[in-house]
């Protein structure tokens, strides 16, 4: 159960998506929502610019047009809890935004980030490392939703592996509640029919109405496992988060980058 959902709030636009996507789970699971803003100060600023020369001025002016945004994000995210009757708080931490966000998280269920693009600062970023490290299922949304619907159409991006596993166990109380789900293999040998059997019958032991469903090796299985969901009108994927280095997928390529920078169908991470 998501009792407690942490949504990181930063910027109006960003944060509506994710606003809107906890009130949706937040009504199915009677959630407890933390908006938590992050303002940063002299230092953490100086940290993330140590290779750059700015003066005072630049600095005191940031802090100044950080000060304007954190009051418009706390009024839209109180008028858009507020359309709902649910539990929520506003939390406002100094500093570092990684830290506090990783703090925060030892305390909650399901974090709700923003989907990020195929950018350098978004693929090696904030939210990624806290995906990696923050030991909570993190649901990625899109700027805009493609469907209406959301995790009654789920498909769970499957190889056996530890990240997989794990991201099936978060995703466990969409996935009991989902009209459909089915775990998708993109894999080389017939032999992984075998494993997408295998935890189809677990699932199903969850009373889970799941399918499955095994496509041969592909040159990008991120690209094809994308297609396959577009196609079937996923509305949810579960999948496991970096199995390999960021680095190893910012330079190769790989179904995590993929999944995060997809802006397409809200996608479960867990690591």
């Amino acid at each position: 159960m998501y009792k407690t959902i942490l949504l990181p709030v930063e910027g109006v636009e960003q944060s509506a998506p994710c606003e809107k996507m906890a009130l949706r789970i937040g009504r199915d699971f009677s959630s407890h929502i933390k908006g938590l803003r992050i303002v940063p100060t002299l230092q953490s600023l100086q940290a993330i610019t140590e290779h750059h020369y700015l003066t005072y001025d630049v600095y005191e002016q940031i802090l100044e047009n950080q000060a304007e945004e954190l009051r418009r994000d706390k009024e839209a995210f109180i008028r858009t809890l507020d359309q709902v009757p649910l539990e929520y708080e506003w939390i406002e931490e100094e500093g570092d935004f990684l830290s506090h966000l990783k703090a925060h998280a030892r305390t909650a269920d399901l974090a709700i980030v923003p989907q990020g693009s195929d950018e350098l600062g978004d693929v090696m970023g904030d939210i990624p490392s806290f995906i990696l490290d923050c030991g909570i299922p993190t649901l990625a949304v899109p700027k805009v939703a493609r469907e209406d619907t959301f995790a009654e159409n789920i498909f769970i991006a499957w190889n056996g592996g530890k990240e997989s596993i794990r991201a099936v166990h978060g995703a466990m109380p969409l996935l009991k509640k989902a009209a459909n789900v089915t775990v998708l293999s993109i894999a080389e040998e017939k032999k992984d029919e075998i494993v997408t059997a295998d935890v189809c019958k677990y699932l199903a032991h969850h009373d889970v109405n799941v399918k499955g469903m095994t496509e041969g090796l592909h040159y990008d299985p991120g690209a094809k496992l994308m297609e396959i969901c577009l196609e079937n009108n996923a509305d949810l994927i579960v999948a496991g988060a970096w199995a390999h280095t960021r680095l190893a997928e910012l330079i190769y390529g790989g179904v995590t980058k993929t999944l995060f920078n997809n802006q397409e169908i809200p996608v479960l991470f867990a690591h």
